[in-house]
């Protein structure tokens, strides 16, 4: 078993293609490639005329564009508008990272929303960063991505922004009308995050937490076919838990809502073991 990929759906009210990928370093006026992943950053100069920029003190370890951020003191709600075209299914992060920024060690909650939508209330740490991902197809020529306070003293902040074009044949059950919310994108038998090159819609998988019992299993090459639904990267289908015996089971956490929803559901498996003519495997 090697990913697991899971998704809340929302009916989405107010809904473009883009002609390009945008990547938003929020809190600088700077251009330049993160040496991480190859990705082009730019400022946020061009998409928002308030709030105040802060750069994170002891930066020097993180990942460069959680570096800075820009924190909306004066005003309930704030938001960014990223020109886009009608129509075009689209993957829309936004990241957070707190740091202590401010010496207060309070880290706030607030809320999130993109194209009028309520998406996500953000829970910050003081020292993790935490993202949030949506997939939908828009319904105007311009993306918003807003954080808005809830409570009061507990300023909205945000450290950046992707977006992702999406082939129209991504994500093909999801209707027009609705948003998938990522809940889980997983990676079993990883021991880091996987954002790999050969994935073209940049996504990212987080490894599993190891389970007593469980083999991890590694392969330096596919040995199966990756022509399957929604595109993972070959990168994901390399490594996977087994069990010890024939008699155990893997049991895989959800983290569904208590609430009834609809949800979207993938589980991709893949051969990573070297199986001679005999043997198979199934379950």
């Amino acid at each position: 078993m090697a990913t697991f990929l899971l998704f809340l759906i929302i009916a989405a009210s107010a809904f473009s293609t883009l002609n390009a990928d945008v990547n938003i370093d929020c809190g600088t006026s700077e251009l330049y490639s993160s040496d991480d992943y190859s990705i082009g950053w730019v400022g946020d100069d061009n998409y928002i005329q308030h709030g105040e920029s802060v750069e994170l003190r002891s930066s020097s370890s993180l990942y460069q564009p959680l570096a800075t951020l820009r924190v909306f003191a004066d005003r309930k709600k704030s938001c960014y508008n990223i020109d886009s075209s009608k129509g075009s299914k689209v993957l829309v992060r936004a990241y957070f990272y707190y740091g202590n920024y401010d010496g207060k060690s309070s880290p706030p909650s607030f809320d999130l929303h993109f194209d009028g939508n309520h998406w996500a209330t953000v829970e910050t740490s003081i020292d993790q960063s935490v993202f949030y991902e949506v997939i939908y197809v828009t319904k105007t020529d311009t993306i918003s991505v807003c954080v808005a306070q809830t409570a009061p003293n507990m300023f909205p902040f945000i450290s950046a922004i992707e977006v992702r074009d999406l082939d129209s044949k991504m994500y093909a059950d999801l209707d027009s009308n609705r948003a998938l919310m990522l809940r889980r994108r997983v990676a079993y038998g990883t021991k880091a995050i996987v954002r790999s090159i050969d994935d073209i819609y940049d996504r990212i998988w987080v490894p599993a937490v190891s389970v007593d019992g469980l083999t991890v299993l590694t392969s330096d090459e596919i040995l199966v076919e990756v022509g399957l639904d929604d595109s993972p990267p070959s990168a994901v289908l390399l490594n996977a838990f087994s069990t010890d015996s024939t008699s155990s089971s893997i049991r895989l956490g959800t983290n569904l809502p208590r609430t009834k929803v609809p949800i979207y559901m993938n589980m991709y498996f893949s051969e990573v073991s070297v199986l001679d003519s005999t043997q198979t495997r199934s379950f």
